[in-house]
């Protein structure tokens, strides 16, 4: 159950980010992992290439939770 409380340990094996909000999914953009003092907490630097909507698709194995949990954020690259 979402709880929106940080969740150490989790292995991130999906990370992509896209224009599909935009209407345009075909576009997407590069994802790296960058360092997290604080666990639980997941950070990326996302190179979109071209300002509008985009969606950061997550996918993660977490510890206790049956099969992927899998989110989403749409965010504004300007």
């Amino acid at each position: 159950m979402p709880d929106n409380k940080p969740v150490p340990g989790a292995v991130l094996f999906e990370t992509k980010t896209d224009m599909g909000p935009d209407g345009m999914a075909d576009m997407t953009g590069k994802v790296s992992p960058l360092p997290s003092d604080q666990p639980g907490i997941y950070r990326f630097q996302v190179e979109t290439g071209m300002a509008g909507k985009w969606a950061l698709n997550l996918g993660a194995k977490v510890q206790g939770e049956v099969g992927t949990v899998r989110g989403n954020l749409v965010y504004e690259a300007k």
